[in-house]
């Protein structure tokens, strides 16, 4: 099975010129059988309204999950509206997408893939600290913090929360996508990482004191690498704080993806 990565523009918010970015993109691409499409972002739900123009089935990872206070909510139904096979990360996923009337056979429990990489070696502290200049004799607070874009006016108060969760520790700051509301937080953190090597982000949450913030992170990635967590406002509110993963979530799903005929997908009533 051969993959083909395409990502966003990486520019500024704009629907309609992100659905004709990935429109070009798949039409300059080698042929392709589908197109996979993680969780619930715009850019996602752009890059699957573009699938649909050319033809292709839309694979949905993530579906079935619900964040209410956030348009990321929206967008996520609107990818499973057009998709036809969904990988979900837990049982009560799939419980949500059946009452949506999606077909059983196109649901697939195969847990969060993200979270396999978890397993992978981790970098010492020490390379951590002298990678991002962090002070070893301190404890480290990971703050993710998002514009929970259904409520802008909870944006002082998230902050001021953060800022009292982080407490003695030294913060490191990762700064949030370009939703609206996102530059606010931008102006308000103190020396924000802007881009962070996976490699450094899945050692440096090991060795953090305590993750911070709004982000799917706080629910998915910390409680399973064990380090705990304070949660920020409610953009997460309604996300089942369950086990999202094993750690072997991308073997289910390759053999998933190399057993399906996705043609058929496409014209299927059910």
């Amino acid at each position: 099975m051969d993959v083909v990565v395409i990502g966003s523009r990486g520019a500024g918010m704009d629907v309609g010129a992100e659905i004709s970015y990935f429109a070009l993109r798949y039409q300059s691409a080698a042929r392709l059988d589908a197109v996979l499409i993680f969780g619930d972002r715009w850019e996602q739900m752009a890059a699957a309204i573009a699938t649909i123009t050319k033809n292709l089935p839309v694979i949905h990872l993530h579906a079935g999950e619900w964040t209410p206070h956030a348009f990321d909510n929206q967008c996520r139904r609107v990818i499973s509206s057009l998709a036809h096979l969904f990988l979900v990360a837990h049982g009560l996923h799939r419980t949500r997408l059946l009452g949506m009337g999606i077909p059983a056979h196109r649901i697939h429990v195969t847990g969060a893939p993200g979270l396999d990489r978890f397993l992978l070696p981790a970098a010492s502290r020490e390379a951590v600290a002298e990678a991002l200049g962090l002070d070893l004799a301190r404890d480290w607070a990971l703050v993710m913090l998002h514009p929970t874009t259904f409520r802008p006016e909870d944006a002082e108060q998230e902050l001021a929360d953060a800022l009292v969760a982080v407490g003695h520790r030294q913060a490191i700051w990762l700064t949030p996508g370009n939703d609206p509301g996102g530059e606010w937080f931008r102006e308000r953190m103190v020396n924000p990482i802007e881009a962070i090597p996976d490699d450094l982000y899945r050692s440096l949450i090991r060795h953090v004191d305590v993750v911070i913030g709004n982000s799917s992170a706080v629910v998915v990635d910390a409680p399973f690498v064990g380090v705990k967590t304070v949660e920020i406002g409610l953009r997460q509110a309604g996300r089942n704080r369950v086990p999202y993963g094993d750690g072997y979530s991308i073997p289910r799903i390759v053999n998933i993806l190399q057993g399906i005929d996705f043609r058929p997908l496409l014209c299927e009533a059910s």
